[in-house]
């Protein structure tokens, strides 16, 4: 099932992202990631120039410690398959 990339969506990334920088050093990425977020959440309603945005915040954003950047996706098998797919 895709991710409707609407609005929303990106709203959401660039809110989780700027909480993130709240709370955490991102060295000498953090002005930069600060300005890129708040412009992501500007160019929302974009979803080509979101996209771009997001690329860029995830290449920096990507190797920090402790990153709000979630590698791949999540597994869309029930709790109890993955349980049974271990135990295979």
């Amino acid at each position: 099932m895709a991710i409707e990339k609407n609005e929303t969506y990106w709203n959401t990334k660039a809110s989780i992202g700027l909480a993130w920088l709240n709370e955490n050093d991102a060295g000498p990425y953090a002005e930069v990631l600060r300005g890129t977020l708040t412009l992501l959440q500007a160019s929302a309603s974009d979803n080509s120039e979101a996209e771009r945005l997001w690329a860029g915040i995830r290449a920096m954003a990507g190797g920090l410690p402790n990153t709000f950047i979630k590698r791949g996706r999540g597994s869309s098998l029930s709790q109890k398959c993955r349980r049974l797919w271990i135990l295979w």
